[in-house]
């Protein structure tokens, strides 16, 4: 887990049972640079694509009426939100329109904080209740987000046993992600705010309870409620969602519906579990939970991976989803995996930086009893499938008289097995050393020595970016001895971490 993320979320298109003239508009900002003190974010941005995304797909929002922004700052945030004033204005008495509007970044004592800048949310939430529109919903995935739902005269409601039944088409919905004093997180492992992934993944249709593929308001809080606090559940990041309303109206607000996407997966395997769904070409990943019954979901078309666990064991369908189409996963179709790649991968594409101590027998004049220890430096990068290395290191030895250093450079790939938490690696590998001995006959004289072999490894990740890494590399050496060159064997094992950019 990123260390404490404040992220807003504002807003959220209504797609409600209403007449064909209704429309449905977006602002969509994402900014990762704060203010002050804050720690850049890392995924604050994609959050706020992902929530556009959901929005444009199955939201009812048209791409014409959707305005995104990304790395803007207070000025370009008053200057998109006054557009969008004009624009519904120019709408005239439109009483069944909704609106958007999502700001995804830091926030502090009732600022957002933009590239350097500050913006009051009591300002945005002003804008909200001004718009000409019957219906729009705010919501806040932020630090200290609970004072959202404590305004004057609205009573919030926790969740996640929720039911609105009074929203026609007028009013206005206040979602917040955390408790008055809490935190909101971010997620490496998830590659987003906690909140925002398990409320996006509602949307798409994992929180359509009675499966009439429309997602409400209540399933899709309960279903983001009961996500977040599982988060954050046995740990100091606690999480609490709230919501407070203030509707005319009867029926249920309708958020989503599943029908309107370009391409849907259903999962209808007969058990309820929990799932981890990776889009083979994007590395798009989905963590859900489902019920006994069938469950629709709308995707983007191309290869999916879905997997979840019988008997305790990890299993896996593979399924390519058309555009325009649909397919389905059953239980015929699963079939053991080695493991869940995005518990530990989140999207399945991965730079790492690693840090290892390095043991070696020596190649000092044949490196007879000699060890040569040192250490090195590696740039990895891990697909769904495959990896890749290059590295550099540095490794002493002496020997009676005769004293060595090495400076290695290399390069490796092979593939990867991913377990619940740990992944396995194996692959070829080519190295060179420039070697530089001392105290040999004829003196202090460079070499360089070729290598060839294989590399084995294991990499554990003890923090959301962090990971222990174990590594075994063998083969063949050609080296230089007192009596010609000769071909040896070669032999390393390093210990040390890794840092997931």
């Amino acid at each position: 887990m990123k260390s404490v993320a404040c992220l807003l979320l504002v807003g959220l298109a209504l797609s409600l049972p209403s007449p064909a003239s209704a429309r449905r508009y977006l602002v969509a900002l994402g900014q990762n640079a704060g203010a002050g003190d804050d720690l850049p974010l890392r995924f604050a941005e994609r959050d706020a694509e992902r929530v556009a995304e959901v929005m444009l797909t199955v939201g009812g929002v048209d791409e014409g009426d959707a305005t995104l922004l990304f790395g803007a700052d207070a000025e370009r945030l008053v200057e998109a939100l006054e557009a969008a004033s004009r624009r519904l204005r120019a709408a005239g008495d439109a009483p069944f329109d909704q609106l958007v509007v999502y700001v995804s970044g830091h926030a502090a004592d009732g600022m957002l904080h933009l590239d350097g800048t500050r913006y009051p949310i009591a300002a945005l939430r002003d804008f909200v209740e001004r718009a000409p529109v019957g219906l729009a919903m705010l919501v806040l995935d932020t630090c200290d987000a609970g004072r959202l739902t404590r305004r004057k005269g609205l009573a919030p409601l926790p969740g996640p046993a929720v039911r609105v039944e009074r929203p026609d088409a007028e009013g206005r919905i206040y979602i917040a992600a955390s408790a008055v004093g809490e935190a909101a997180y971010e997620s490496d492992r998830l590659e987003g705010a906690l909140f925002t992934h398990h409320l996006t993944t509602g949307l798409r249709g994992a929180a359509d309870r009675d499966g009439d593929g429309r997602v409400t308001l209540d399933e899709a809080f309960g279903y983001a409620y009961v996500g977040t606090r599982a988060s954050t559940f046995g740990s100091r990041r606690r999480q609490t969602p709230s919501y407070a309303v203030d509707l005319r109206g009867e029926g249920a607000v309708v958020l989503t519906e599943t029908g309107r996407a370009a391409a849907r997966l259903t999962l209808d395997d007969g058990r309820p579990g929990e799932w981890t769904m990776l889009a083979t070409a994007t590395g798009e990943g989905l963590r859900l939970s489902k019920g006994a019954a069938p469950l629709v979901l709308a995707v983007a078309p191309g290869r999916w991976r879905a997997r979840t666990t019988r008997d305790g064991r990890p299993v896996e369908a593979r399924v390519e989803v058309p555009a325009g189409g649909e397919a389905t996963v059953r239980a015929e179709a699963l079939r053991p995996t080695a493991s869940d790649a995005l518990a530990t991968r989140g999207s399945g594409r991965r730079w790492s930086v690693a840090l290892a101590a390095e043991l070696a027998p020596s190649a000092v004049d044949g490196g007879a009893g000699a060890a040569a220890t040192g250490g090195g430096l590696t740039l990895r990068r891990v697909g769904l499938d495959g990896w890749a290395a290059a590295d550099l290191g540095v490794r002493v030895s002496a020997a009676a008289d005769v004293s060595q250093v090495e400076y290695t450079a290399g390069l490796a790939g092979g593939r990867v097995w991913w377990f619940d938490r740990a992944a396995a690696r194996a692959g070829l590998r080519a190295e060179a050393a420039a070697v530089h001995q001392r105290g040999v006959p004829g003196g202090a004289r460079w070499s360089v020595v070729p290598r060839a072999g294989a590399e084995v490894g294991l990499d554990w990740p003890v923090l959301e970016q962090w990971s222990v890494i174990a590594e075994v590399r063998g083969g063949a050496q050609l080296v230089r001895r007192v009596d010609g060159w000769r071909i040896g064997p070669h032999a390393v094992g390093r210990l040390g971490v890794a840092w997931r950019l």
